[in-house]
C-alpha cells in the first residue's frame, strides 16, 4: 500500500480533478514500496524556483512527476489553453510536458545537489487529464506520457512511464534500500507540504471557528426556545455556540449577561465579543463582584472555601431582596448565559442568578452550556440541574466533537472511559508522542528536543501550552536550569507574548483550547480527579498532543 504525504488532498487545492486524481491513486495505486506526494514545491535554497509539481511518487522503480489538467485543453499553434469545467477560459499557455519535463530535472538536479543522491535511477515524468480523452497531435509529447478520461489501469500507466524512460537509459536500475529511503527522507525533510506542523495547526484553527451543521441545527433551536440547556463533550463546541447566541441577541437590542466559571475562558470570550457593547461578560465570582457585592478579602481568608460556596452568594441574595421592583429591573438582564455551567449550578448562585435575569428562571429567557465530565470544583452540580429541570428547559446535546484529531479523540475515550463522539473532521491527525524520563536531565532532553523541532517545522510557539495538574513553582518544569525551555504563565497578569509557549494548570485551562498542548506532571494529579482531569487536558490539544510524564506513569497512560 502507498503512503501518501498529506494523507488527504492539500486543503488550498483549487483544482477538482486534482484532488479527484488523489483519491484515485489512493484507491488503485499499487508499486512496491511507493510514497505520493502531493502539491510539492522546491525549498527556498533551489537554485532554479519551477513552482508546483502536483504530484511526486517515489517508488522502487525510481521517481515519477506528475502535471494534472483538469478541465478541456486546446492546442493550436504552438499555444496551449485550458477551460475548466464550467467553460471558463484560464490564461495560462504553459506546455504541460515541458512543465513536467523541467520539473523532474529541476528535482533530480536540486537531490543530487543537495544530498548527494544519484545513481543510474529513472526520473520520468507524465501528464494527467483526467476530464477529456486527450486527442492532440504534435511532435512536441510521447502519446505514453499521457493519461486521460480513457485510461482504465493507473498502475500500468506508471509503470510505462519508468519503462519509457528505461528504454531512452537502459543502463538504469531499480532504488536501493537506502537511496529510496534518503530520497523519500529528502523530499520528506525540505519540500513543502501542507502536511508541515505548522500548516496543520492553520488548518485545524479554522476546523475549530467554523460551526458545524449540527451546531447551526442547534442554534436555530435556541432561537425557538427560552429556556435552553446545551449538554456537550469537549470540543463540541459550546462556547463557540453561547458565544453566537449571544450575538443574536446582542443583535436584537437585549441586554446581555455572559457567566463562565475560568477566568481565562472570559478573557477570550471578551476578545471574541469585544464590537457587542450590550453583552457583558464575567467569571461568576467578578458577576458577584462588580454587580451586587464587593468580594471581601478578610472573610475569604477567615471562612475559605465556605466564603465562596455559601457566604458570598447568601450576602448577594440578602442585598438583592431588598431591592425595589425597579431598582432589580435596571440591574438585571434580558438574557442570561452560563457557560461552563457545571462549576456554577448550584442552589446558592442559581438563586442570585434568577433575581438577575428578567422574569427570573421561570419567565426570562437562558441558556445554560455545560459538560458534567469536566465538573471539577461543583460537589452541588447535580442539586443545581435538578432544580433547573424544574424551569422546564429544553435540553439539547451537541455530539461531534470539532476540535480533536481522531487519534487525540480516540485516546482521550480509552484512557477517560468516556463516550467517542462523531468528529467533525475524520482525519486520523499526528499520533500522540509519549515521552518518558527518569530523572530531570531526561525531562529536559525531551523538552529541549521538541522545541528544536517547532523551530524547524515554523512553529509559532505561542500556539503551545504545557498543562499540568500544579502551580509552575510545583511543576518538575521548574527543576530545569539552562536549556530552550521559556514560558508564560497564565494567572491574573497574562499577556500573549510572540513565540512563547503558555504554562497553565489544568483547572486554568478548562474552556480553552490550543493547537498543541504538553502534558507534564501526570504523577501530580489527586487521584479522585484522576480521570476528569486527565480528560480535561487532553481534549484540550487540538492538532497535537505531547504527554511527558515519568516512566512509570507514562505506561499506565499508554496502557489507558
Amino acid at each position: 500500500m502507498a503512503v501518501f504525504i498529506p494523507e488527504e488532498p492539500y486543503e488550498g487545492t483549487k483544482s477538482e480533478a486534482e484532488a479527484e486524481f488523489f483519491y484515485r491513486l489512493k484507491r488503485e495505486l499499487d508499486l512496491e514500496d511507493a510514497y505520493v506526494f502531493h502539491s510539492v514545491k522546491l525549498p527556498a535554497h533551489s537554485k532554479k524556483i519551477f513552482g508546483e509539481a502536483d504530484f511526486i511518487i517515489v517508488c522502487r522503480k525510481g521517481v515519477v512527476c506528475l502535471e494534472v489538467k483538469g478541465g478541456s485543453v486546446s492546442y493550436k499553434n504552438g499555444i496551449w489553453e485550458y477551460a475548466d469545467r464550467y467553460g471558463n477560459i484560464k490564461d495560462q499557455h504553459k506546455n504541460p510536458f515541458k512543465q513536467a519535463d523541467d520539473n523532474i530535472i529541476e528535482l533530480r538536479n536540486v537531490i543530487k545537489d543537495t544530498y548527494g543522491i544519484d545513481g543510474p535511477h529513472i526520473f520520468a515524468h507524465g501528464v494527467v487529464f483526467p476530464d477529456i480523452h486527450f486527442e492532440i497531435s504534435t511532435v512536441e509529447y510521447d502519446p505514453r506520457l499521457v493519461c486521460d478520461l480513457g485510461t482504465d489501469d493507473i498502475n500500468a500507466y506508471i509503470n510505462g512511464l519508468f519503462e519509457f524512460e528505461r528504454g531512452k537509459k537502459p543502463f538504469t536500475r531499480d532504488l536501493r534500500d537506502k537511496e529510496l529511503s534518503d530520497t523519500v527522507r529528502s523530499l520528506r525533510r525540505d519540500f513543502t507540504f501542507v502536511e508541515t506542523l505548522s500548516t496543520r495547526l492553520e488548518k485545524s484553527e479554522k476546523r475549530i471557528i467554523r460551526l458545524t451543521n449540527e451546531q447551526a441545527k442547534k442554534l436555530e433551536e435556541l432561537s425557538e426556545n427560552e429556556h435552553i440547556a446545551i449538554k456537550g463533550g469537549a470540543g463540541t463546541g459550546k462556547t463557540v455556540l453561547a458565544e453566537e447566541y449571544a450575538k443574536k441577541a446582542a443583535k436584537e437590542g437585549k441586554k446581555v449577561y455572559f457567566i463562565a466559571y475560568n477566568k481565562n475562558l472570559v478573557r477570550s470570550v471578551k476578545q471574541h465579543l469585544a464590537e457587542y457593547k450590550n453583552i457583558e461578560i464575567f467569571n461568576i465570582h467578578a458577576f458577584f463582584d462588580k454587580k451586587i457585592l464587593a468580594f471581601d478579602k478578610e472573610k475569604a481568608a477567615e471562612l475559605k472555601g465556605k466564603y465562596y460556596d455559601t457566604y458570598w452568594p447568601e450576602q448577594c441574595s440578602d442585598i438583592l431582596s431588598l431591592k425595589t421592583a425597579e431598582e432589580l429591573e435596571e440591574m438585571a438582564a434580558d438574557v442570561l448565559i452560563i457557560d461552563e455551567a457545571q462549576d456554577i449550578l448550584n442552589t446558592n448562585y442559581i438563586l442570585v442568578m434568577d433575581m438577575m435575569l428578567k422574569g427570573g428562571f421561570s419567565k426570562g429567557r437562558w441558556a445554560i452550556f455545560y459538560d458534567a465530565r469536566q465538573n471539577i470544583y461543583n460537589k452541588r452540580f447535580e442539586e443545581g440541574m435538578s432544580l433547573m429541570r424544574g424551569y422546564g428547559a429544553a435540553f439539547l446535546t451537541l455530539g461531534t466533537n470539532c476540535r480533536n484529531t481522531k487519534n487525540i479523540a480516540s485516546y482521550n475515550s480509552a484512557v477517560t472511559d468516556t463516550e467517542l463522539l462523531e468528529l467533525n473532521d475524520n482525519s486520523a491527525g499526528d499520533e500522540i508522542e509519549f515521552l518518558g524520563y527518569s530523572d530531570i536531565s531526561g525531562l529536559k532532553k525531551h523538552i529541549d528536543s521538541i522545541i528544536t523541532l517547532w523551530n524547524k517545522e515554523g512553529v509559532d510557539k505561542s500556539n503551545v501550552v504545557f498543562l499540568s495538574p500544579v502551580v509552575p513553582d510545583k511543576s518538575d518544569l521548574s527543576k530545569i536550569t539552562g536549556g530552550k525551555l521559556e514560558l508564560n504563565i497564565l494567572n491574573d497578569s497574562y499577556v500573549p507574548q510572540k513565540n512563547v509557549p503558555v504554562y497553565s494548570t489544568i483547572h486554568a485551562f478548562k474552556g480553552l483550547d490550543s493547537p498543541i498542548a504538553v502534558l507534564v506532571d501526570a504523577d501530580k494529579i489527586y487521584p479522585k480527579q484522576y480521570k476528569n482531569l486527565l480528560y480535561t487536558a487532553i481534549s484540550r490539544a487540538k492538532s497535537k498532543l505531547y504527554i511527558i510524564a515519568e516512566n512509570e506513569t507514562l505506561e499506565k497512560l499508554k496502557r489507558g
